[in-house]
């Protein structure tokens, strides 16, 4: 069930990851995942266990990051989460019968973003439940309907946030 209160989306109370039960903080930009660790693989290949989010919001990382930039292959979470330990934000889409028209919307206000020099990809990412995913170190913005300030507040909020490991580094 969820409670309403003033300043906030929401409070959840259920399943807060893979592991059982716990609270959810909503936030009006994204709730809160819980850190899941900084721990460094060797290769994209290497195993660990789940992470307890999807798309991975901390844990487990090769590294090395992906440039900031706008991409229309998946790249792996394993890659992507080095980035988030660097104060970036992911945006991503989830459209398995396509949806050009979404992916401009999202590739104009990424690029709004990177000109303003902040550190923010987009890319596909088929392991999700909604169409669109906002991610950065522990938090997670999830909805179907493009909403240019809801992804540009949530980008303005977190990037660079002091709640991320290295938030000054590129």
């Amino acid at each position: 069930f969820s409670l309403f209160a003033p300043g906030l989306r929401n409070l959840s109370f259920g399943r807060s990851g893979p592991d059982g039960p716990g609270v959810r903080l909503s936030l009006p930009n994204g709730y809160e995942t819980g850190a899941f660790g900084t721990n460094h693989l060797q290769s994209l290949d290497e195993t660990h266990p789940p992470y307890n989010s999807r798309p991975a919001s901390s844990g487990w990382h090769i590294g090395n990051t992906a440039r900031w930039d706008i991409y229309d292959e998946p790249i792996p979470d394993e890659r992507l989460v080095h980035n988030l330990e660097h104060g970036g934000i992911r945006v991503h889409y989830n459209c398995p019968d396509g949806c050009e028209e979404l992916v401009d919307q999202l590739s104009r206000v990424t690029s709004r973003a990177l000109e303003e020099n902040l550190k923010v990809l987009l890319s596909p990412h088929s392991d999700m439940d909604t169409t669109i995913a906002l991610v950065a170190w522990t938090f997670i913005d999830q909805f179907n309907e493009f909403d240019e300030d809801r992804i540009l507040d949530f980008v303005r909020s977190h990037e660079s946030s002091p709640n991320s490991p290295e938030p000054n580094a590129q």
